[in-house]
């Protein structure tokens, strides 16, 4: 909050008092008559960077509005996602050859999968579904129940080749 300062006509000393300096800048934005997704996160980058820029001189600050409510989850997301996927790949696999005792069944538990999710982004793509926060967990959570029911299959035949 600045300093209260009042001038009168007979005042000679026109000194304004300084105020302390800024702490945080919460920047809002609305942006409007951005067509694309990349548009938009392009645009957010953008301002990402003049943020940064502003910070490094010493300035905090933090942009906020639409764009970065709603828009920013695509920034990351295909990374992210991929990461995710990953991640519970190597978890499905590492379960699976623990559990069954054989690397073959986890290869082919994964490779099933795999199958299913490369299944499920022909799918998206098909249907005209962008790829949003939505349908990105809808993917992993694919995995889970893909795994589910191919152990099912799986522990089936193992058992039938056994006896």
């Amino acid at each position: 909050t600045p300093k209260t300062w009042f001038s009168t006509r007979e005042d000679l000393n026109l000194k304004i008092p300084k105020s302390k300096p800024i702490r945080y800048a919460q920047i809002p934005f609305l942006l409007k008559n951005l067509g694309t997704t990349e548009t938009v996160v392009a645009t957010i980058g953008q301002i990402r960077e003049i943020c940064d820029k502003f910070e490094a001189a010493g300035l905090p600050n933090f942009p906020n509005g639409i764009p970065f409510t709603f828009w920013e989850q695509y920034v990351g997301l295909r990374s992210y996602l991929l990461i995710s996927l990953a991640a519970a790949a190597a978890a499905v696999f590492g379960v699976v050859c623990l559990v069954m005792m054989s690397p073959w069944a986890g290869a082919l538990v994964l490779f099933t999968v795999g199958c299913l999710v490369g299944q499920l982004f022909g799918a998206l793509g098909v249907l005209g579904i962008k790829l949003s926060a939505v349908p990105a967990v809808i993917i992993i959570l694919s995995i889970g129940l893909g795994v589910e029911f191919t152990i099912h299959v799986l522990v089936v035949s193992l058992a039938s080749l056994c006896c």
